[in-house]
Parts: C-alpha cells; sequence; structure tokens
C-alpha cells in the first residue's frame, strides 16, 4: 500500500467514526457545535436564575435541554446538574406539603414549592413578565454571538442580521447584545 492508499484508508476510517458529525464541526477551524450553543444558552439562564432567584429561567433552561443529545456526555450532565438539582428540592417540598397540605389557597403553597413568591404584592409584576423580555434578550444576543463568526466578527453585521431573522428592530437587538456583552462577556468555562 503507498502512502496515498494510506491516507485515503485513514480518512475513510475517520469519516466512519464521525459520521453523524459534519466535518466542519469536528475541524478546529469550523463553528462551533450546536451543542456548545446550547450549553452557553443553558448557562446564561443559570446566571441569570442565581442572580434573580426567578424560577422561569430554570424553566428555560430546562426547554433547551430536551434538544440536547439522548445520550448526554458528561460535559453536558454538569452544565444541566443545577436544572435537575432545582426540580428534585422542588419536588420534595411539593411531596412534603402533601402531609400538610394548606386550609385555603393551594395555589400559593404550589407557588412556594417551586420558587415563586407566593404573595409577590402589588406593583412589582409576576415572575412572568419580569422574564419575559430578559429572556427575548438574551436569545437575541446568543443569536447575534452565534452570528459572530459569519459575519466575520462585525458586530454590526451580526446584529443587522439578526433584527431581520427575529423580525425585531436593530436598536432592539443591538441593546440586548450591549447588555449580554456586559453582564456575561465571555463564557470561560465551557469548553469549544
Amino acid at each position: 500500500m503507498d502512502y496515498n492508499d494510506q491516507m485515503r484508508a485513514e480518512i475513510d476510517a475517520e469519516r466512519a467514526e464521525n459520521s453523524d458529525t459534519p466535518w466542519w464541526e469536528r475541524s478546529p477551524w469550523g463553528r462551533k457545535s450546536r451543542v456548545y450553543w446550547l450549553l452557553r444558552e443553558i448557562e446564561t439562564f443559570k446566571r441569570d436564575y442565581e442572580s434573580t432567584r426567578n424560577p422561569i429561567y430554570v424553566w428555560a433552561a430546562f426547554q433547551v435541554t430536551a434538544h440536547l443529545p439522548k445520550e448526554p456526555e458528561l460535559r453536558e450532565e454538569a452544565a444541566c446538574q443545577w436544572i435537575n438539582d432545582y426540580i428534585s428540592a422542588s419536588a420534595e417540598r411539593l411531596i412534603t406539603s402533601i402531609n400538610n397540605p394548606p386550609a385555603t389557597d393551594a395555589n400559593k403553597q404550589i407557588a412556594a414549592c417551586f420558587g415563586f413568591d407566593p404573595n409577590p404584592g402589588r406593583g412589582r409584576g409576576s415572575p412572568f413578565s419580569q422574564a419575559g423580555k430578559h429572556i427575548r434578550d438574551r436569545k437575541l444576543a446568543l443569536a447575534v454571538e452565534r452570528r459572530l463568526s459569519a459575519e466575520r466578527h462585525k458586530e454590526m453585521l451580526a446584529i443587522a442580521y439578526v433584527a431581520k431573522e427575529s423580525g425585531l428592530g436593530v436598536s432592539i437587538v443591538r441593546e440586548a447584545w450591549t447588555t449580554y456583552k456586559k453582564d456575561f462577556g465571555k463564557f470561560a468555562n465551557l469548553p469549544k
């Protein structure tokens, strides 16, 4: 077998080994994988939850986990552990409350079991309204970040693209991107 045949055999073996992953994701010069971006989004929601204690962010992150591979790797399991901890603690509080059910207003008890304020008061807005715009802005910012490599790291081009794709104004996407950069910058703890 000559050198060319050897190289062809190695390439064929590599293709067979990585058939479900496109070459551009395996290449060190390629774009980051879909799993990377999902983990990035989960990490963003984790930071938002830790800073606000709003359970909506846990559920938003939980929704993202549905798009992770069914056979998770160690890094994916580690990234989702905080979600599992929250759900386990909520389930424990819910089951514990069965032993001592409230006489009135069970909805407040259920809300408390899931970490919501059972008596939010007037004028503060619900956790849903507080998180709604924030989650939209985080998703827009992550879309901008995802688009940067395609736009040769020109932020304004990436912002304009995301604005056009989302049907929102450039100023809304720019504000979301600016806030995201100020809040988080780069995440050092996620592998590429």
